[in-house]
């Protein structure tokens, strides 16, 4: 089980008991390497002790625990856990990266899904951990909008000094009960470094008994791309883009004033004035191939639910299908594929970066 209690932390375990026979949900917040997960851990087993139906919601993205990287996972406690590591997940929410930047709004959606998934798993109280962004004015946003979703009776904040004074003092006016908490000497810190290695052997491990499905991009929708979301466009007009881009043309197709073309060359921006002007559009998104290139995805239902996650193994931009690799098994369900913005090949080396809008 998870240290219990934590050594020389006395504020801890009043907090633990304060909050370990509460039906309720619980949000954590705090920087890097304060000790959320610990906490969550060590509180979800008070709570299992004391006959609550419990179960966690793992929003950092980053460091996931209950689930691979880029989600957001929910697991209900069946017994009590060393880490939340061991908790199996009953649900996970794609991100899609491994930082919330850039994507605040999939993360804040996630947080509301996973924690109404628990909720309908029967979880009488709800524990969320949440990543270690906590500066800055966007930190601020993100996480007062993961408080109006979810709208805890209860925030646990572990604070070194007052890093987290911006955000609590906003919260005030909220029937919520803020709880500050200091952070034990015993927690160790983790490198850049060891993060990334981390991250690496968590997708290695999810990775390492997948397969792969295909799918005709006819049958398959896709999200958080511009790719197989407009009308394809005529040979004799990806001819004439060639022609005008000096490059080759995989796909293109237009969606209203939009137009989104892949290639393999850097363009001239004059060459592109040329294309918006020709097919009197108010833009043009032009992604090089090499950007797809073992690009994760989300594979979801058509509840939108994620079913699990995969790497995008190929495009046949001819026959218009699409190769994912993935550890699902039965793809038959598969619907939806949400494109993620972090490029990772199957023994979990991240090897890229694709920012929102790009593709």
């Amino acid at each position: 089980m998870a240290n219990e209690p934590q050594k020389g932390s006395p504020e801890w375990e009043q907090a633990l008991q304060t909050l370990a026979t509460q039906r309720a949900r619980i949000m954590l917040l705090g920087a890097r390497d304060v000790g959320k997960t610990t906490f969550a851990a060590l509180l979800a087993n008070r709570q299992l002790g004391h006959g609550i139906r419990v179960a966690v919601v793992d929003a950092d993205v980053g460091q996931s625990e209950i689930g691979p990287p880029t989600t957001i996972g929910m697991g209900l406690l069946e017994v009590p856990v060393p880490t939340l590591h061991a908790v199996v997940p009953r649900a996970i929410y794609f991100v899609g990266s491994n930082t919330p930047r850039g994507r605040m709004l999939e993360t804040v959606n996630g947080v509301r899904a996973m924690v109404a998934r628990a909720v309908e798993a029967g979880a009488e109280s709800v524990i969320i951990d949440t990543t270690g962004f906590v500066s800055g004015a966007s930190a601020r946003r993100l996480k007062c909008a993961k408080v109006e979703a979810i709208r805890p009776q209860f925030v646990v904040a572990i604070q070194r000094k007052d890093e987290l004074e911006h955000i609590l003092r906003p919260l005030q006016g909220r029937s919520c009960r803020l709880i500050r908490l200091p952070v034990p000497e015993t927690v160790v810190t983790k490198s850049p470094e060891m993060r990334q290695q981390r991250r690496m052997m968590r997708f290695f491990r999810y990775f390492q008994d997948s397969r792969s499905h295909t799918f005709a991009l006819s049958q398959i929708a896709c999200e958080g791309t511009w790719f197989n979301t407009g009308t394809p466009l005529e040979w004799n007009e990806i001819h004439f883009l060639q022609e005008t881009l000096r490059s080759r043309v995989f796909w293109a197709e237009r969606s209203w004033e939009h137009l989104f073309i892949i290639t393999d060359k850097v363009v001239d921006e004059r060459a592109l004035g040329i294309v918006e002007e020709t097919f009197r559009v108010a833009h043009v998104t032009i992604a090089g191939v090499h950007r797809f290139v073992k690009l994760l995805l989300g594979l979801l239902n058509a509840e939108g639910d994620c079913l699990a996650i995969g790497i995008l193994e190929r495009i046949d931009f001819v026959n218009r299908t699409i190769t994912v690799r993935t550890p699902l098994r039965d793809a038959s369900q598969v619907a939806i594929l949400r494109f993620g913005g972090l490029n990772v090949r199957p023994d979990g080396k991240e090897i890229g970066a694709v920012k929102p809008g790009e593709i």
